[in-house]
């Protein structure tokens, strides 16, 4: 009978920490950040991400994208989930976080931002963006890239 009795308490076991782990997953299972999928760039076309069984869409203009002069987003964000923030850093060279200023007054969610200019001719790009569902956190990344003569 002992034998029996621990082949039921490792049993036991072993469904309790696969019940605990799905559901730690079931809890969080947008915690990872999705970088850049399906490889789009902001500055060639509106781009689509993908927010739990839902897409997300953003439109960045002017195109080709300005340097100095205000920048215009247009976020398409499903209606379960709410865009908290955004802003932008510099890929080739961090240039600190810029603040994507954003208005909620309606639908579609819009924003506002600014890139400083630095020596670089060519500046790689990121909007991050933190997305809100039930109390988690979703991230999701875009890139895009500027030019200007030098």
């Amino acid at each position: 009978m002992p034998a029996t009795k621990s082949f039921y308490m490792v049993l036991s076991a072993v469904v309790l920490i696969a019940l605990f782990s799905l559901s730690a997953w079931l809890q969080n299972p947008g915690k990872n950040t999705s970088v850049n999928e399906g490889h789009c760039v902001l500055d060639q076309s509106d781009c689509e991400f993908k927010l739990g069984a839902e897409w997300g869409r953003v439109s960045l203009s002017p195109r080709p994208v300005p340097i100095e002069e205000p920048l215009n987003f247009v976020f398409y964000v499903p209606d379960q989930y709410r865009l908290e923030s955004a802003h932008i850093e510099g890929v080739n060279m961090y240039m600190g976080r810029t603040v994507v200023f954003l208005d909620r007054q309606q639908a579609p969610v819009t924003g506002m931002s600014f890139l400083g200019s630095c020596r670089e001719p060519s500046m790689h790009w990121k909007l991050v963006m933190e997305f809100s569902r039930d109390g988690n956190s979703f991230f999701r990344q875009l890139d895009f890239h500027t030019h200007y003569p030098q």
